[in-house]
């Protein structure tokens, strides 16, 4: 875990859309296994 956490990085950037369009974007984009939103 340690290992994994040195290799993570953060950045920082300003948007224009709100917190709702990014988390849908970011769900349809990587599509994590464990997501409990239905799919459309």
């Amino acid at each position: 875990m340690t290992a994994f956490l040195g290799e993570c990085e953060i950045s920082f950037t300003e948007i224009s859309v709100g917190r709702l369009e990014i988390e849908e974007y970011l769900i349809m984009r990587h599509q994590p296994i464990l997501n409990r939103k239905s799919k459309s």
